[in-house]
């Protein structure tokens, strides 16, 4: 039947109506309740620190109690299981290691009770840029020292074996051609890694620096090698990993890889199933938090990158790594086993 022009009007009036009082329903509930809000690493790291820091700006907007709970352990494995598996009411949620976990997924890590296009995703809090980083106490504290340390053991250390610094360490490694290096595993948490290479048990690790901040500043860690395709403009002498003598064709694409990793970041994400209008109205929050000009203010304050991007742009981020070519796959998978 066609329908008239004052049909179709009255027809959308409703349907906005009809959204505006899902929405309201939607913030009522949510008004007064408490949010358990996972952190997969020990208190300390750039992970907690981001997500405490976001968690008050969060509060605001959506009228409720968050709770920080910090469930550390396997590379961050334990807490986005922990996530995967909770009750979809939209009062559980936290933040992912985008890359670290969609890598676990790839490769086939042992423990991985999750599938990452599952996850109701309400955006990326962050980006970074990664580094590789040297302990002031270790004797390969530039690149060409590396280089010069290939028929030699280097030690490193991540939080596990799931963990995007596991990783970017392994690949890595590999780029320089460190045969002989040895991966340190078992920290619940950044925090716990950095002291082992102040300590001098370890000869270095990689990530963001919003994460080794403190210890980068003090002059314990150094940055030898950024993994992107540009210098920092924050550390302009520092080489990218492009600028390694000696890279192959197939070694580029690895590094093409490695570094498009760094584009997933930091996710903050809900368990699978959620009831459409609440993940709706949840991203809608959850941008608002992004674009906050006092949580702006307070990350410029505490040298940490907001970087916003929608729940659509990383659910195809993530797909994109999933649909790695074989190649890939099976360079990085001939990688991690160097390492088991």
């Amino acid at each position: 039947m066609k329908k008239t022009l004052a049909s179709i009007v009255v027809i959308t009036i409703v349907s906005i109506a009809t959204l505006v009082f899902s929405t309201t329903k939607i913030g009522t509930f949510f008004r007064g309740k408490t949010v358990n809000f996972i952190i997969p690493y020990s208190p300390g790291g750039g992970y907690d620190l981001y997500a405490r820091m976001v968690i008050p700006t969060f509060g605001k907007h959506l009228g409720a109690y968050f709770i920080a709970n910090n469930v550390p352990g396997g590379g961050a494995l334990i807490g986005t299981n922990t996530l995967y598996k909770a009750k979809p009411d939209g009062l559980t949620m936290g933040i992912l290691n985008g890359t670290g976990m969609t890598l676990s997924e790839l490769t086939g890590q042992k423990g991985v009770q999750f599938e990452m296009r599952q996850f109701t995703y309400l955006g990326r809090l962050s980006t970074d840029e990664e580094f590789l980083f040297m302990g002031a106490k270790s004797p390969y504290r530039t690149l060409d020292a590396l280089l010069k340390a290939r028929d030699r053991e280097t030690k490193w250390v991540t939080e596990g074996r799931a963990g995007s610094p596991y990783y970017r360490v392994a690949l890595t490694c590999e780029l320089l051609k460190l045969h002989k290096a040895k991966i340190l595993t078992g920290y619940p948490g950044s925090a716990e890694a950095n002291l082992a290479i102040i300590r001098g048990d370890a000869d270095g690790t990689a990530g963001t620096y919003s994460s080794r901040q403190a210890q980068v500043d003090s002059g314990e860690f150094i940055p030898v090698l950024i993994l992107g395709k540009k210098r920092s403009k924050d550390f302009p002498q520092v080489p990218t990993i492009y600028e390694v003598p000696g890279l192959t064709a197939e070694d580029r694409k690895i590094a093409d890889f490695l570094v498009g990793l760094d584009q997933l970041g930091r996710i903050v994400a809900c368990p699978p199933k959620m009831e459409r209008e609440k993940a709706i109205f949840l991203r809608e929050v959850f941008k608002k938090v992004c674009l906050d000009p006092s949580l702006l203010a307070r990350a410029k304050k505490e040298k940490r990158i907001i970087d916003y991007a929608t729940p659509e742009e990383v659910e195809r981020m993530i797909n994109d790594v999933l649909m790695a070519p074989s190649e890939i796959k099976k360079r990085i998978e001939a990688a991690l086993k160097r390492f088991e």
